[in-house]
Parts: structure tokens; sequence; C-alpha cells
């Protein structure tokens, strides 16, 4: 009998330990902008190493479950990356992102040569978020020649669909 107690309470500490271990919990945040403290809109969290991507809604809240151990990756255009333990995170905590500040180079205005280097007829979008609808991104590489060293874009066109 005292074999069987013994072996009940040892089960019993083993699942209560592994479903601690292995349980997610729920995240929710609000992501701020640290020198104004307003929200930061559709901004992108996501846990490393892992699939999990979620959006900051227009008032930059979010919502996302992770592990403990994971670590929550919180970025923005114009901002600094943060990363976040998830074991650490308090339910409704403001993450501040820093502002990233680059200064452009000095740009020359006048007359200059023309030259027309090519046409490019190919699909350029690309969405990152869940709801096709609230954001996607637009981006294509265009290589210049390496003899020229000053290009400008003089006609871009797309078509947006409903």
């Amino acid at each position: 009998m005292n074999i069987l107690f013994t072996r009940t309470i040892t089960l019993l500490l083993f699942i209560l330990i592994s479903t601690k271990l292995f349980s997610q919990r729920k995240i929710e945040g609000v992501v701020i902008d640290a020198s104004d403290k307003s929200p930061v809109q559709y901004a992108s969290i996501s846990i490393k190493n892992k699939s999990v991507y979620v959006d900051a809604d227009s008032t930059g809240r979010f919502f996302i479950s992770a592990f403990e151990n994971d670590t929550l990756s919180i970025s923005c255009i114009g901002f600094n990356e943060l990363l976040i333990s998830a074991g650490s995170f308090v339910i409704n905590r403001h993450v501040e992102l820093v502002p990233k500040v680059k200064q452009l180079p000095t740009v020359y205005t006048g007359k200059f040569e023309t030259k027309k280097i090519g046409t490019i007829k190919a699909k350029v979008s690309h969405s990152f978020s869940a709801n096709l609808t609230v954001r996607t991104e637009f981006a294509k590489l265009i290589k210049v020649p390496a003899e020229i060293n000053l290009c400008t874009i003089s006609k871009i066109s797309f078509v947006i669909r409903n």
C-alpha cells in the first residue's frame, strides 16, 4: 500500500511539474514610443526562432501566447528592435521602443544626364501580416550598373486591389 501511495504521489508531482514547464501563457501589452509615450501602431511581435507573429493594433495593443523560456522580439520600422523574455513579461506591460535615428546624406539637385537602364515588370508585394488587408510591404531591388554613380526613378506605377 505504501509503495502504491508513493508512486501515485510521484506521478502527480511529475504531471504538475511537466504541465508548468510546457504550458503557454497569454501575454498582452501595449507598444509605445519611448520618446513621446505615444502608441506605436502595427508593431510586429514575434517569438524568436519560431514562426509565431502578431501585429499590434492601431492603439499599440497586442496579444500573443508564449512559453516561459521564449524570447519576444518587438520591432517596427523606424525603431530599434527590443528583445524581452516571455517569463518576465507582466500583463498590460507598456513596451517602449526607442526611435532609430539615421542621418540622411545630403541631396544635390540640378540637371543630370538621363539614361534608361531597364524596365522591371514583376510582382513585388509580400505580406507579413496574417490579415492581408491590414499591411503589405512592397520592395524591389533595382540593380544599377557600376559605371552609373547617380540614379533616379522617373516612373513607377502599380495596381491597388480591394
